[in-house]
């Protein structure tokens, strides 16, 4: 069974990173996995969702921006530490069996993606709060998360993993911070 799943996941793995291959993929794709990773993205996108966030619910947006920052803080430590760590399991690109198309940097192991779980429990945290922008919040993880595979760095297996413990621990924090919030009320009333 196992080794069934595993030809799946390889298949999978062939056909995004292969077949689905373009030049207009070739070029966009690398650019939007790390989108994170530039200033111009960090100096708009935080203060943007900070705002939102305050506009919907005054001060408790401060500690919904808050618990939000620390469900993908715990998520990326849990995929690290928990995870990548512990399983070890090598890239396609470290793979001297597969015939990976490497088309972004990468570093450390491959499962999970942490990519995907930041962003599912992003995508999940906040589509709490934001109920009608959640089909945007989804398709940007799922966009993310396919980059990852289409530029050779992952598995689909790391990606589907990585969604469900980023929104696994999304609930997790949403059920601590509404107990939070009920808490705080009572004791102000």
């Amino acid at each position: 069974m196992l080794n069934f799943l595993q030809q799946i996941d390889l298949s999978l793995f062939y056909f995004v990173n292969h077949n689905l291959s373009n030049s207009f993929f070739d070029v966009v794709l690398p650019i939007i996995t790390d989108l994170h990773k530039t200033w111009y993205f960090n100096i708009v996108a935080y203060p943007l969702m900070f705002f939102f966030l305050l506009k919907k619910f005054s001060k408790k947006g401060i500690v919904i921006f808050i618990f939000c920052i620390l469900a993908i803080g715990t998520t990326d430590l849990v995929g690290n530490w928990g995870f990548k760590k512990t399983v070890q399991r090598a890239r396609p690109g470290d793979n001297p069996s597969i015939q990976a198309i490497v088309r972004s940097p990468y570093g450390g192991y491959s499962f999970v993606s942490n990519h995907a779980a930041n962003m599912f429990c992003f995508a999940f945290f906040m589509g709490f709060f934001f109920p009608k922008a959640r089909v945007v919040l989804y398709s940007l993880a799922a966009v993310i998360s396919f980059t990852r595979v289409y530029n050779g760095v992952h598995y689909p297996s790391d990606i589907i993993v990585g969604a469900m413990l980023g929104a696994i621990i999304a609930f997790i924090y949403f059920q601590i911070l509404k107990r939070f919030i009920q808490k705080s009320e009572k004791e102000i009333t």
